[in-house]
């Protein structure tokens, strides 16, 4: 029942051949070939690996690009529900066409095709793209109820044609990570089509696209009971699509690094859609990522020299008229979000909440932190909602083939050992 990670080094993994015996109550297994850029030629006749029927799941990583199915145990294709080729470094679209001809993904559930987000668009970025073969999971995966292909380079990238197609073929489909992948920037057609065939859908990413208003209104008030998680990243959002965003009942993971949330200063932010969201749901709240931007006009609640202005939900005595407006503005920001943090209590030193003021020209200051550090260092989307792949009782560390096997699964530790055996015959 324990997940079996498989590390191989291209100059040896060909004089090795993993006992079928060992294997036998893997339940999934996920294969690393380092150095990434330097995978074994002919793999998948000299490794053969013995994969065991037990196993449901199956992760490749770094350079294990060559390894494709008719590699496989047979058995395998007809059990496997959990398929993750993100960690791959070359030619996803490759192997997963793979898998797709060999009828490997009959039974499958979950997969996790996207790329790294910074991927170099080398020769297999365009041409082997993972785009081109979304429309024949609809036969291949009729079950698919998760689907990464977020960051995928293509050529012309996944068009509504492909959605309405996927959609309609995939009726199951729960999770989507659409992220930098679509053709037009609109996504609103996208949206409607979600609305048409995927109403109960749970998670969704995407990044850098434009949703207007009235679609967004829409798809809320459609899929709103399920919706669990989302990843807007830097999309073009009308500031009243906040209301419907966090009137979302069942709202618990929340992404929206890049995509700013207006408000103007010295207001009750308990008061603010989002505020109502955090003091009702806050608890509940597994992931808030955020930037609170600030606008330059002043809103005092009331007018006249020392006024009440609501901070934190605690009346406290208006600033001076002589105090610089920018740095009160500055220190109500910091305020506003030390209180949305403090409503996440779950997650209280993870959650991100940036306060940013605008300066007078309305422009971000020179110093606001770019969102791609957290882009490029956080784990993907689907792996901070779900973790690694599906729950398995510990890990099984497999080391370099001609080295010591160890064999850990969570606290326990067995006193079998993993065989290996080399061509001159020993053990």
């Amino acid at each position: 029942g324990a997940e079996l990670v498989i590390r191989l080094r291209p100059g040896v993994a060909a004089r090795a051949r993993l006992r079928r015996a060992s294997l036998a109550a893997a339940a999934v297994v996920r294969i690393v070939v380092t150095p990434e850029d330097a995978p074994a030629v002919g793999f998948e006749a000299a490794l053969k690996l013995a994969l065991p029927a037990s196993a449901t799941g199956l992760a490749l990583a770094g350079g294990a690009w060559s390894i494709i199915p008719s590699a496989l145990e047979p058995k395998l294709r007809s059990s496997l529900t959990f398929l993750d080729l993100s960690s791959l470094e070359l030619k996803h679209g490759h192997v997963l066409r793979a898998f797709i001809e060999a009828g490997a993904l009959s039974s499958l559930r979950e997969l996790r095709a996207g790329a790294k987000i910074l991927m170099s668009r080398g020769d297999h970025g365009v041409e082997d793209s993972v785009i081109d073969c979304l429309p024949s999971l609809t036969d291949a995966a009729p079950n698919l109820e998760a689907l990464d292909v977020g960051y995928s380079h293509s050529a012309c990238g996944l068009d509504f044609d492909i959605c309405r197609t996927l959609f309609r073929g995939c009726p199951r489909l729960r999770h989507l990570d659409l992220s930098m992948v679509m053709t037009w920037r609109s996504f609103d057609p996208a949206l409607a089509l979600i609305v048409e065939h995927l109403p109960a859908l749970e998670s969704l990413a995407i990044h850098g696209l434009r949703l207007s208003h009235r679609a967004f209104q829409a798809f809320c008030d459609r899929c709103g009971a399920t919706l669990r998680s989302l990843q807007m990243r830097s999309c073009s959002m009308d500031q009243a699509s906040f209301g419907a965003l966090f009137g979302l009942p069942a709202l618990v993971r929340l992404d929206l690094s890049g995509t700013p949330v207006l408000t103007e200063p010295f207001i009750d932010i308990a008061s603010t859609p989002l505020g109502r969201w955090l003091a009702s749901r806050g608890a509940e709240v597994q992931e808030l990522v955020l930037a609170l931007v600030v606008m330059p006009q002043a809103t005092v609640l009331a007018g006249s020299t020392g006024a009440i202005v609501q901070r934190r939900g605690v009346e406290l005595p208006s600033p001076t008229a002589g105090e610089d407006e920018e740095r009160r503005r500055r220190h109500w920001a910091t305020e506003a979000a030390d209180w949305c943090r403090a409503r996440c209590v779950a997650i209280a030193a993870s959650c991100s909440v940036t306060p940013l003021v605008l300066t007078a020209d309305a422009e971000l200051p020179s110093n606001a932190p770019s969102p791609w550090v957290f882009w490029t260092s956080s784990p993907r989307f689907f792996e901070r909602a779900f973790g690694r792949g599906p729950a398995t009782a510990g890990e099984v560390e497999a080391g370099d083939p001609l080295g010591p096997w160890v064999l850990a699964a969570g606290a326990a530790r067995s006193e079998a050992a993993l065989g290996c055996e080399t061509n001159d015959g020993r053990a």
